[in-house]
């Protein structure tokens, strides 16, 4: 039997750790939401890819020569950073929602929040395309043109990371007009963000450096672990922390705030079509404490 190397050592931990996570992310899920715009539904997705991902290591060291295992293991590490991303986008989602509930404007439009979406899925379609033309390269050409996508890929990821950052700065700005419980939210996303930055970084050597250390299939295991399996770690305990923190808002009050990939680009994420018109929140003073409070 082929001896346990440190990557694998990894993959027994993610093992250990993630089904728990797991768990408490389903929780989250059906007790805030199972939407896009909610953001929950990717952590699920997450912890499901980790725990992928970590099973296939496992299976490499009886199966070593298996290409398809090979090319899932590649794939399942490079995918995890979209789904972080696109919680984060629910988290900042749903701060936005809690805003405009309140009557307040914010400058973060759901338009805005489309467009990174937008990002981050194109660049994981290219990632994943990315990563199975690399593994079945038979060319030098082969490999120039996987490497391309991947590059496009970590490019998207790295201009979607911004984008969100620079969205997370303004709503930042209107968090006092949230519903007080719902404040700690952009709190919690800033000190996420740091973690993602780092992954973010990673990701951004491994495919536009030359540094075989930072092939999170291939490199060195130190390094995945500290900038990548730690760094996913803190950023998932902290949206489920936070996660656990919030009141769950029943559909009724919610007012049916749609997911922001199907809203229309202007009017707010509170907008809804109802009997062929568009819903608009009614500006009022002053602003009652909604039971959503700290």
């Amino acid at each position: 039997m082929t001896p346990l190397t440190f990557r694998n050592g990894i993959s027994i931990a993610l093992i250990i750790l993630y089904p728990p996570l797991l768990l408490l992310a389903a929780f989250l899920s059906k007790r805030h939401g199972f939407g896009r715009s909610s953001g929950w539904i990717f952590l699920v997705l997450f912890c499901t890819l980790r725990l992928l991902s970590a099973s296939l290591n496992l299976a490499l060291i009886n199966s070593p020569s298996s290409t398809s295992l090979h090319i899932a293991y590649s794939i399942t590490n490079s995918v995890g950073l979209s789904t972080l991303l696109l919680a984060s986008l629910g988290l900042l989602n749903r701060a936005i929602e809690s805003i405009e509930r309140r009557a307040a404007s914010v400058t973060v439009t759901p338009r805005h929040l489309r467009l990174i979406q937008l990002l981050v899925m194109i660049a994981l379609i290219l990632a994943i395309v990315g990563g199975v033309n690399a593994s079945q390269a038979k060319t030098e050409g082969d490999l120039h043109s996987a490497q391309t996508l991947t590059q496009a890929a970590v490019g998207l990821f790295i201009a979607g990371f911004v984008i969100l950052t620079i969205a997370t700065v303004r709503v930042f700005f209107a968090i006092s007009s949230a519903e007080p419980g719902e404040r700690r939210l952009i709190p919690a996303l800033a000190a996420a963000l740091p973690f993602l930055l780092v992954r973010v970084v990673y990701a951004g050597v491994g495919a536009f450096g030359d540094d075989a250390r930072f092939n999170a299939a291939t490199g060195s295991s130190v390094i995945f672990l500290i900038m990548v399996v730690l760094m996913e770690l803190a950023v998932v305990g902290i949206f489920e922390g936070v996660g656990l923190m919030l009141k769950a808002i029943p559909k009724a009050e919610k007012g049916k705030i749609g997911d922001y990939m199907e809203m229309p680009a202007r009017g707010g994420l509170v907008g809804k079509w109802a009997s062929g018109g568009r819903y608009e929140p009614t500006r009022s003073a002053p602003v009652v404490e909604t039971r959503y409070g700290a």
